[in-house]
């Protein structure tokens, strides 16, 4: 994940490539939040230069890829042992992805693939009931039966409560 996205160590500006630059930058990189990422003790951190990226895709309205930087905020923010950082970040990447699903068509491979990842989203933020809905929504639709494994099973995890990680080799009974 370290060589994911790449920082100017200057700005830090954050994005897949320091060379291509967001149209709204200049006004999210001066703004309170991006400055706090810079300096805060996030700064210099890989969660933090994901929470940049976030940030700056969100100011694009790209909301999709503003989404999975939160979730990789999380997931370095897992690696580290911040369990309350990667709930948080959980959070914001959940509500990007619910924003970006308004006016989606319902039954495209795309929607059901980001509601499926949100509802695993959803339930690792604690976010029980919004998760419980989305995985109730999906299963009443004709799903692939290895997406319908791993909704069935998240159901599962979210009926009790579990909030662990898991990976989709358990949640289709692959040992």
């Amino acid at each position: 994940m370290a060589y994911w996205l790449q920082e100017c160590p200057s700005c830090g500006y954050s994005a897949g490539s320091i060379y291509e630059i967001h149209p709204e930058a200049k006004a999210v990189m001066e703004s309170d939040a991006f400055q706090s990422l810079r300096t805060a003790p996030l700064g210099g951190t890989l969660t933090g230069r994901f929470l940049k990226a976030s940030l700056l895709d969100e100011a694009s309205n790209d909301l999709g890829s503003a989404a999975d930087h939160a979730l990789c905020a999380a997931w370095a923010a897992d690696d580290v042992g911040d369990n309350d950082g990667a709930r948080q970040y959980r959070d914001r990447s959940a509500d990007l992805f619910l924003k970006s699903l308004n006016d989606a068509d319902e039954t495209s491979e795309e929607t059901i693939i980001t509601k499926t990842r949100l509802v695993d989203i959803l339930r690792r933020a604690n976010r029980w009931e919004e998760a419980k809905e989305i995985a109730s929504e999906l299963l009443r639709q004709d799903l692939d039966p290895t997406i319908r494994s791993v909704i069935t099973f998240e159901q599962a995890a979210i009926d009790n409560q579990d909030d662990l990680a898991h990976t989709v080799a358990q949640a289709v009974g692959d040992k």
